[in-house]
């Protein structure tokens, strides 16, 4: 299942038109649109709402195989183009003062995208004013930390998808409901691709017609590598292809001897010696 939370209903509106979402009247506390892969929750503004919503939406449709995306309107510098999408790799927030940032997060993109990346911090209140020492390539919100405390809870960063959309360049009275909605619904495409291209990397990985031993040794060795969704995906890819076309020279795998990394680097070392083995002869 691939789930969607916005904070605003004009945010949630493209996605309920473009993938025909019909509204759940099982829920009561929340706007919840769905059909039969998607679910979409409309969780309001502020961190807090964000939280609550976002655990609301992964405890009734989410499983181990979620996706889950968040979507919505942010304030940028004038760097960044209204209208632009962006691609957040960490997620932090503000104290009220604007002295000290909290805990971050940090999804893990596993597909190539073709739009920018950024930081975004959350703030407890509409920034009016792009402070002096605002960081660079940083957008602001109010609500990406609270998504990503719920998010985090229940899925690997893999799973988790953070975009955002330049509405202002901290001129939040310029904003309205059209504006909104249509800032999101220009790069309504291009979100879906992006969340579809998580989708088949996952099935990639999922879906293996290997032999059960086969894909349970697999399964050991992503383990012990501790390979990301992206690198089992392609794992798995490199198997099947040797397994099919060079079936003996495929056990060669169970010679490697592969020990657990002891950091990152280790960790691409062991699995381009893994790779090197499953190319073809």
């Amino acid at each position: 299942m691939k789930l969607i939370a916005t904070a605003l209903r004009p945010e949630a509106e493209p996605f309920i038109s473009k993938l025909k979402l019909k509204r759940d009247l099982n829920v009561h506390s929340h706007e919840v649109f769905r059909n039969e892969d998607t679910a979409l929750i409309v969780t309001g503004i502020g961190a807090v709402r964000s939280a609550i919503g976002t655990t609301l939406i992964l405890e009734r449709y989410g499983s181990p195989s979620s996706l889950i995306m968040n979507i919505g309107v942010a304030a940028g510098p004038e760097t960044s183009p209204c209208g632009s999408m962006y691609s957040i790799h960490s997620i932090s927030s503000f104290t009220t003062s604007y002295s000290s940032f909290s805990t971050s997060y940090y999804p893990e993109m596993v597909v190539q995208t073709h739009i920018p990346e950024a930081a975004l911090i959350t703030v407890e209140n509409p920034v009016s004013e792009c402070p002096n020492d605002w960081p660079s390539n940083t957008l602001s919100d109010m609500e990406g930390i609270g998504f990503c405390q719920a998010a985090f809870t229940f899925c690997n960063p893999e799973r988790i998808l953070v975009l955002k959309v330049i509405s202002d360049h901290f001129s939040p009275r310029s904003l309205s409901r059209e504006s909104i909605r249509g800032a999101i619904l220009a790069n309504v495409d291009s979100a879906l691709s992006i969340l579809q291209s998580l989708h088949e990397v996952d099935r990639a990985y999922s879906s293996s017609p290997l032999p059960a031993q086969e894909e349970n040794y697999l399964h050991l060795l992503a383990e012990s590598l501790k390979l990301t969704t992206a690198q089992r995906a392609q794992l798995f890819k490199h198997a099947i292809r040797k397994w099919a076309l060079e079936p003996k020279e495929y056990h060669q795998l169970r010679d490697l001897v592969v020990l657990p990394p002891a950091n990152s680097q280790q960790r691409r070392q062991s699995f381009q010696q893994v790779l090197d083995v499953l190319s073809p002869s």
